[in-house]
């Protein structure tokens, strides 16, 4: 089974969410309006899932407990939005045959891959909105 592995990050500011991860090597990010910092930490770990090759294992770092807890220890999910993003992810993993693991590390602890996920995150929050209806830019 092809292993991958990725780093995530969700931030928000306001009602302005950012989202990023890392994997091989590359950093993908973007935002959304009217979100959370936990649907954003999701959010993360759903786009790097839609980019991860289907038969493989993919190791998530992840700064946030919750999202271990909700996707890999059933914990429960008493927010709308987080339960259907929770099992978008799961459904996701299943139908590619994507066993998802984690690893937890301290936010802001000097974990490079972290500390660059977290900067294109809130990166998002503050400048990605206004890249809306620009090509190229």
């Amino acid at each position: 089974m092809l292993e991958k592995r990725a780093v995530t990050d969700g931030a928000c500011s306001g009602s302005v969410g950012g989202w990023a991860f890392k994997m091989d090597g590359t950093v993908l990010s973007g935002w959304m309006p009217n979100t959370t910092n936990n649907q954003m930490e999701l959010y993360a770990v759903f786009m790097a899932l839609e980019n991860c090759p289907s038969d493989a294992e993919l190791k998530i770092t992840t700064d946030s407990q919750l999202v271990i807890g909700w996707l890999s220890r059933g914990w429960a999910l008493n927010v709308e939005p987080i339960r259907v993003l929770v099992e978008v992810i799961l459904e996701v993993a299943r139908l590619k045959r994507v066993e998802l693991a984690f690893q937890w590390v301290k936010g802001h602890a000097q974990h490079d891959d972290n500390l660059v996920v977290d900067r294109a995150a809130v990166m998002q929050t503050k400048y990605g909105w206004q890249q809306v209806g620009r090509a190229n830019s």
